[in-house]
């Protein structure tokens, strides 16, 4: 499993007001996969719809 980065209380406020994930504009893998998290995709569904984004270590 990849390792990765949670987002902050600040950025998570935006994920659960919808300003973060409704837009689409996910430029980067932690953002792709916590909003996928957050719209109820599993893990591992999560990890391979975001594997097209640079993940960051």
């Amino acid at each position: 499993m990849k390792k990765v980065k949670l987002l902050s209380k600040a950025e998570m406020k935006n994920v659960t007001g919808g300003n973060v994930c409704s837009t689409g504009n996910w430029a980067s893998y932690d953002i792709c996969y916590n909003c996928s998290i957050a719209y109820g995709l599993s893990v591992e569904h999560a990890a391979n719809s975001c594997s097209r984004y640079q993940q960051t270590t």
